[in-house]
């Protein structure tokens, strides 16, 4: 075996490792091809990340069936995330080992880290899909490269190193090759043909799956929908019915008096110097006032108006 020592992590031409102690047969595309991998493993690992950021605080929303689900497994995210940073931490070992300790442990590292992060994450990316279906597309795009990464990774051990390998290592690379290919296309195939409903049966529901940014609020008096965040203070704005044609009021005049017993909105122009000719105790509350409240002074009090009129 040759005593040069790798100078890159990803130079796979001198690791004995791959090849159970015996040094491989050197080509001059093994190290472009083990980049690739390596970039495309750091790709899959990055989007992990991704899905527990667009997944992570279902439960603090709660805004749509979506968040519904993913609240109810609480789990997901936190699994999700420690297996991504044992992705990292396989990285961090590739520089470690291998790039400064010189060690030929690049293709042992990159083989671990597929059954301790790549597909973990694979498979809890998978829930996260099966819960947001086409809601979130970045699932379905960590689910595909995860699995495109495990194919090819296993082709290229299976084409580079089974000489080296029993024939139970070669049936194990060629089934986990094959079940990730057929996997990635046939969820890819479903999410593009809005199609995941197959799996996920999600159609008997009876609740459509909707990206909401906040939570939808009927006022059945008004016969309205409203959008309001949890935490946030929502004004309902309608256009008054007497836009054309304010009332003039006076500065004791009242909502009742005015208009009634009416839940609609309404125009009206108060007088100037309502603050010096009202003398009554009758104004009552604070943002929101009663009914006989006189509209002028109770204008003035919430800052909508001044003693100007």
């Amino acid at each position: 075996a040759s005593s040069q020592r790798p100078q890159i992590a990803w130079d796979v031409r001198r690791d004995s490792a791959a090849g159970h102690g015996k040094a491989p047969e050197r080509h001059w595309h093994d190290l472009p091809i083990s980049a690739a991998l390596l970039a495309l493993a750091v790709c899959d690992n990055s989007l992990s990340f991704a899905v527990f950021i667009a997944a992570n605080g279902a439960s603090d929303r709660l805004y749509n069936i979506v968040d519904v689900q993913l609240s109810l497994v609480p789990w997901l995210t936190p699994a999700l995330l420690i297996f991504a940073c044992i992705g990292s931490l396989t990285f961090v070992a590739l520089v470690v080992l291998v790039e400064c300790q010189k060690l030929p442990w690049f293709h042992r590292i990159m083989s671990i880290r597929i059954y301790v992060s790549a597909l973990p994450c694979s498979f809890l990316c998978g829930g996260v899909l099966y819960y947001s279906e086409q809601t979130k597309i970045v699932p379905l795009a960590s689910v595909a490269v995860s699995m495109l990464f495990v194919f090819l990774w296993c082709l290229h051990t299976r084409l580079r190193w089974s000489s080296g390998m029993s024939t139970c290592s070669r049936t194990l690379l060629d089934a986990s090759g094959a079940l990730a290919l057929s996997g990635g296309l046939v969820l890819s195939a479903l999410f593009w043909a809005d199609r995941l409903d197959v799996i996920t049966r999600s159609s008997n529901l009876a609740c459509p799956f909707a990206d909401n940014v906040g939570m939808p609020i009927q006022v059945l008096a008004l016969g309205q929908w409203y959008c309001a965040r949890w935490g946030e203070r929502v004004r309902v704005a309608r256009p008054p019915v007497n836009a054309g044609s304010p009332s003039f009021l006076t500065c004791s005049t009242s909502f009742v008096s005015a208009f009634g017993a009416s839940i609609k909105p309404h125009a009206f122009v108060c007088p100037a110097g309502c603050i010096m000719q009202y003398s009554g105790s009758g104004l009552t509350g604070c943002g929101t006032y009663s009914l006989d409240t006189p509209l002028c002074v109770a204008a003035i009090h919430a800052g909508a108006l001044t003693d100007a009129g």
